[in-house]
């Protein structure tokens, strides 16, 4: 009994730390010199919507970690250390996974030009995965302003009506039911089966202007996840900046726009469906 009670102590500190890894990403690399591993170097990683900060130092072997970043970005790096020149970069974090990069830093007293390329450096991923973030989604057309019409673009992704008309979200063919939907790592599924479209409610689970970056994972491998068999719908929420911004929609697709006459004989069609969306951010 002690012995039980020591593991259910422990997994309730274990539970927040797995959980945050699914909430966060990581950056990793290396910083080099002509001479080899550069320890000592500054690598200052700065989150450009809040300008806030986080400063790493290369160990012995020149590598350096920062972990638990928030996922999008854009993010500033900066890699200084005395007697080089320094370099940045800027770039964009996707949830769960770590950015690999590495930078080489060349002598102040050895340049006389310096020529500086760059080419897209791809994150690893566990299994088929497609990444929105919020200005991809701005963009994609959607009729009925449901996370349904994004998640499309995964070439895994099928909407079946077949189970009382409502358009249900099979991943690599697997039920509905089946899937992980989580909105800042907190499922939001289906748990007692009353919805035939894998939701928790009879609409999205979330409103398109709140999204910040959006995931499709079919069948991770990552231990991270389990309690799935079709894939993990991964979205993660906007977050505040140093200025207040907001935004207003309106939407509405009633049977005022639908005409009043099939195929030459009177029919009465009503229909409402109408959606408000606002999103507003500040410090």
């Amino acid at each position: 009994m002690k012995r039980f009670l020591k593991i259910a102590v422990l997994s309730i500190f274990l539970s927040p730390l797995t959980i945050a890894q699914e909430l966060t990403s990581d950056i990793a690399g290396t910083i080099r010199s002509s001479d080899g591993a550069l320890s000592g170097a500054t690598v200052v990683i700065t989150y450009e919507p809040t300008n806030s900060s986080v400063t790493k130092t290369t160990d012995s072997s020149g590598r350096y970690f920062a972990g638990g970043l928030r996922p999008g970005g854009p993010y500033t790096i900066t890699v200084t250390a005395a007697g080089f020149l320094s370099q940045n970069e800027i770039t964009t974090l996707v949830i769960g996974d770590t950015k690999r990069l590495s930078f080489s830093l060349a002598s102040t007293e050895s340049v006389d030009e310096l020529v500086v390329t760059g080419s897209k450096i791809t994150a690893d991923r566990d299994g088929f995965t497609t990444i929105l973030d919020s200005e991809d989604i701005e963009n994609i057309p959607s009729v009925t302003r449901d996370i349904k019409d994004i998640l499309k673009l995964n070439p895994f992704v099928t909407l079946d009506d077949e189970e009382d008309g409502e358009e249900s979200i099979s991943i690599g063919g697997a039920h509905p039911r089946t899937n992980d939907i989580r909105v800042d790592g907190v499922s939001f599924n289906d748990d007692f089966g009353l919805n035939d479209n894998g939701y928790p409610s009879q609409r999205s689970p979330i409103n398109f202007n709140s999204i910040d970056q959006l995931s499709v994972k079919v069948a991770p491998a990552s231990v991270e996840y389990a309690q799935f068999r079709g894939g993990v719908i991964d979205i993660v929420t906007k977050g505040g900046t140093n200025e207040f911004s907001g935004d207003f929609a309106y939407f509405d697709r009633g049977d005022s726009l639908m005409g009043d006459k099939l195929e030459g004989e009177k029919v009465d069609i009503t229909k409402e469906d109408t959606a408000f969306e606002l999103a507003v951010g500040g410090p």
